[in-house]
């Protein structure tokens, strides 16, 4: 949830009903502070993205580079205006960079609640987008 809303506030309400669409815990927002808590420490010993705690809820600031598909897009268009100038080796290379940058569909094998189902069934939001 936080990083397809890169840059976005998402709500602590929003969070919830995500993780727990059905029946939400009388812990969950003990369990959100938690989950949020843990997962600023794991980024911030891989210099990762951070997570902002904010009134009513969570931000994650992220970099392109940060995302796998704004990578994967900024070295396609690279291999294509290679490409086009006739810089065919470096063309592929490119291409072969932005292949090792794709790593399949959207939060494959991970449950998902109902906000990211609908998106990611709804084509919003496009194949291999990871954090890392």
């Amino acid at each position: 949830m936080l990083a397809l809303h890169g840059g976005r506030v998402v709500t602590t309400d929003a969070l919830v009903d995500e993780l727990w669409p059905e029946q939400p815990p009388r812990s969950a927002l003990a369990n959100v502070r938690t989950y949020a808590g843990n997962l600023r420490r794991a980024f911030e010993r891989q210099a990762g993205p951070t997570i902002v705690r904010l009134p009513g809820g969570y931000r994650i600031d992220l970099t392109d580079e940060q995302v796998d598909v704004p990578r994967f897009e900024h070295l396609v268009d690279a291999a294509a205006t290679a490409w086009s100038r006739g810089a065919v080796e470096n063309a592929d290379e490119l291409l072969a960079r932005a292949e090792r940058v794709w790593r399949g569909p959207l939060a494959a094998g991970l449950p998902t609640g109902p906000v990211l189902a609908q998106r990611i069934d709804g084509g919003q939001v496009r194949e291999g987008c990871r954090v890392g």
